[in-house]
């Protein structure tokens, strides 16, 4: 049986297995991105801001090991970090946030995304936070 849920503010019903679905479409899409860059790049640079959105990439980690390349985890959490760094390979931990991203201190990227992140923050604070990255974009 479906069950579904209407938001308090709204009208729109919400099935729980279309979520899951579309997280699952959102993962795909991540991993489809990256795995296009590392095939048309000679170096790739990748960055994920807020560790906990590496796992929207599961699907190209697997092979992100193998490209000469860089994929980078902006984090502030140092626990977090720690227990991703040990489960996963071929991606460099950063310690910091999206607000002090500079381009002098972690260069340019072909790719940025930073799903989880995004959601956690105050609206006002994430449109800073994607503006601070997107000045970390290649041109």
């Amino acid at each position: 049986m479906n069950q579904s849920f209407t938001l308090a503010d709204d009208q729109t019903v919400i099935n729980p297995q279309t979520v899951s679905r579309a997280l699952q479409e959102r993962r795909e899409y991540v991993s489809s991105e990256i795995l296009d860059i590392c095939s048309r790049t000679v170096y790739p640079r990748i960055l994920c801001a807020g560790g906990a959105s590496l796992r929207e990439a599961e699907t190209a980690l697997s092979q992100i090991a193998r490209v000469p390349g860089e994929f980078l985890v902006l984090d502030s959490n140092r626990e977090r970090t720690a227990a991703l760094r040990s489960e996963t390979r071929g991606v460099h931990f950063i310690e910091g946030d999206a607000f002090s991203a500079k381009r002098a201190d972690l260069g340019t990227f072909h790719f940025i995304y930073a799903l989880n992140l995004l959601n956690e923050l105050p609206d006002l604070a994430a449109c800073r936070a994607v503006r601070r990255l997107a000045s970390l974009l290649r041109k």
